[in-house]
């Protein structure tokens, strides 16, 4: 706990206030998934069949990292099991606060015989901002803007 602290301390301004509007949008977000249909937050997430740019600045690049980074940061805090979809939405709605462009993709894998399971990931340029640990055994079936 205390490597914690330490760590907690010596980041920047910039990234203290990143990691506490990401733990918020991700407690937000992983509260309204648990709540409302799919279909329901679909609605607001963007426009179906669209994708963003895979061409953006260094400076932007940088910025998609920092918000991938504080996604994973503020996971480790949250005591439950935040599901990909709600982690792709949060940083969604942060990197769209900051001017970036980003996908969200929805995708599908056959398990066993009988069994069908879902990720949901988030691109922004070339960088993966969730989701990227298990996105390649996911067929996309689905994608916002």
């Amino acid at each position: 706990m205390a490597a914690f602290l330490r760590r907690f301390f010596i980041v920047s301004r910039f990234e203290y206030i990143l990691l506490i509007q990401t733990f918020v949008t991700v407690l937000y977000y992983a509260f309204l998934v648990a709540l409302f249909s799919r279909r329901f937050i679909l609605k607001q997430v963007g426009k179906a069949g669209v994708e963003a740019p895979y061409e953006i600045s260094a400076n932007d690049t940088v910025l998609a990292k920092q918000v991938a980074q504080a996604i994973r940061r503020s996971e480790r805090v949250i005591p439950w099991r935040v599901t990909c979809f709600a982690k792709a939405i949060a940083a969604k709605k942060i990197l769209k606060q900051r001017g970036l462009a980003s996908t969200l993709y929805l995708g599908v894998a056959k398990v066993g015989s009988d069994t069908i399971t879902a990720h949901a990931w988030l691109r922004c340029g070339n960088v993966v901002v969730t989701g990227k640990e298990e996105m390649a055994r996911f067929t996309p079936v689905a994608f916002f803007s």
